[in-house]
């Protein structure tokens, strides 16, 4: 009976762990870049950040320089939307740029679910 309970228990664990289906964060290249602007222009002079450059990696990962050593990867599914979000920094970003490197980091915490509140997104950090 334990072992039928079990398998009834994990079943449904691993088909949801088996869908084919990979969740998306719920908008455009286009409207997260959007995101990032709107969140770099509320904070004004507070930060250095802003969009330097855009690229394409081999692998087809979206990626939005924010500085020269600070860069967030996206990557989009076959419909354009994004389904993940990264922060990548060089190894002189933290010892260079601490507080941009801290700010990029909120930044990216409130443009992927920006139901969190401010002081929500620094208990990550």
């Amino acid at each position: 009976m334990k072992k039928f309970l079990l398998a009834y228990l994990l079943i449904p664990l691993l088909l949801i762990g088996c869908s084919s289906e990979k969740p998306s964060l719920g908008f455009t290249y286009d409207e997260y870049k959007a995101r990032i602007n709107d969140a770099l222009k509320q904070m004004g002079n507070k930060t250095t950040l802003k969009i330097i450059n855009e690229d394409v990696t081999d692998d087809g990962k979206k990626v939005i320089a924010l500085s020269n050593n600070i860069m967030i990867f996206l990557v989009l599914n076959e419909d354009k939307i994004v389904t993940q979000a990264n922060l990548a920094a060089n190894d002189t970003a933290y010892l260079t740029e601490m507080d941009n490197f801290k700010f990029a980091f909120l930044l990216l915490i409130g443009t992927v679910d920006d139901s969190l509140s401010f002081g929500e997104r620094n208990k990550v950090l």
